[in-house]
Parts: C-alpha cells; sequence; structure tokens
C-alpha cells in the first residue's frame, strides 16, 4: 500500500525548484551532503501554517519518479521506506533494489551516476504491468 494513500490533509503551498547548490545542503531523503555547484530539487511547502524547505539530491529525485509513476506519489521523507514496503511486497527486480541500496549508503557521497530518469520511468510502468497481470 502506497503511504500517499492514507495521506487525507495536503500542504496548502508546494513550490518546487531546480537549483544549484552554492553552499552544502543536506538531502532530506538519503540524509548525504549535496555538494556545492551540484544539482538538487529545492522543494517549499506551507503546511498547517507553518513553512518548512527540503533539499533533495539529483539521485533521490529521480528514483521519487518511480513512486511518482507507482503510487502518484510519496510522503517526503520517506522515501527508503516506501520503496522498502514496495520490495517488500513483492516489486522485486535487481534494478529496483540497486535504487533503494543506493538510498540506503547514500550513493557513496554522490559519487555514483544519477539513473536514468527515462529507465527508472519505464521500470516502473513495467512493473506496475507485471503487478497487474499476477493478480
Amino acid at each position: 500500500m502506497c503511504s500517499i494513500d492514507w495521506c487525507d490533509e495536503w500542504s496548502t503551498v508546494w513550490l518546487v525548484d531546480y537549483l544549484t547548490a552554492r553552499t552544502p545542503k543536506r538531502c532530506y531523503e538519503c540524509r548525504r551532503t549535496i555538494s556545492p555547484r551540484e544539482d538538487y530539487q529545492r522543494v517549499k511547502s506551507l503546511y498547517d501554517g507553518r513553512w518548512d524547505t527540503w533539499a533533495i539530491c539529483q539521485h533521490c529525485t529521480v528514483v521519487a519518479e518511480w513512486l511518482e509513476e507507482m503510487c502518484g506519489g510519496y510522503l517526503h521523507g520517506g522515501l527508503l521506506e516506501e520503496l522498502e514496503e514496495h520490495w517488500g511486497e513483492g516489486y522485486r527486480r535487481a534494478e529496483f533494489g540497486y535504487l533503494i541500496n543506493g538510498v540506503k549508503r547514500q550513493w557513496r557521497d554522490g559519487t555514483e551516476p544519477v539513473p536514468d530518469v527515462f529507465a527508472v520511468w519505464s521500470m516502473a510502468r513495467r512493473m506496475g504491468r507485471e503487478k497487474v497481470g499476477a493478480r
């Protein structure tokens, strides 16, 4: 079950920017350091009268595309937990395991190549069709 399915309240404002870091940042998902001159996603959210801002490394941004395709989104800060839950539900493929392990090991401090967004999206589409066909 996708965690977003249980979400009954949404942010009042949700802003997403793609920026290049000028100073070190901490990825909200894998917790690695985003180095200066590295591209990242900045998310600003107004929820319950409070503004929050998160930086998400480009690796985790691409991996989140899998959840966007499979579930329609995910709860920020829960990327790894959500991926592991899907693994436990039978979404088992070597390339999917690679994404989970990449988040776990913080993409080796960003030295691993950024996963190809089209390949991740395509994998999600195939896995979704396979899961539906297995029912």
